[in-house]
């Protein structure tokens, strides 16, 4: 389904359910959910990233990060961070189909300490 609310003027779209047409699994915006995936991915790389410059480590766990705002929490539900000696290893986790789950060119990930995910890779061309 569509997070963002379409109008006031289709009568459908007033209740949640049946702007879906009844059908809410056969109306999903995939576009949207995916765009929902990558922000979530790149808010916790950020601030786990400026956890490492502000304090010289990758923090032991999420619950380890300061100063994070409501939107930096929410996405930090649709992760699972885990330490590892030089880095992190950060996976997207959630409702998203392989389809949805964004993927990156490998040049995104330099200078990360990002070293292993479930989130794909894009090859060069």
């Amino acid at each position: 389904m569509d997070p963002v609310y379409a109008g006031l003027f289709d009568p459908q779209q007033w209740n949640r359910y049946a702007y879906a047409r009844n059908n809410p699994l056969g109306f999903v915006d995939h576009a949207a959910v995916g765009r929902f995936a990558d922000q979530d991915f790149k808010t916790a790389i950020a601030v786990i990233e400026l956890h490492n410059t502000r304090f010289g480590r990758y923090p032991t766990s999420l619950e380890e990060l300061r100063f994070l705002g409501d939107w930096d929490r929410s996405s930090l539900v649709s992760v699972e961070y885990r330490p590892l000696v030089d880095g992190y290893e950060l996976n997207l986790i959630g409702p998203w189909s392989e389809a949805e789950r964004p993927s990156y060119p490998v040049e995104f990930f330099q200078g990360l300490g990002l070293e292993k995910t479930n989130v794909r890779t894009m090859e060069p061309r």
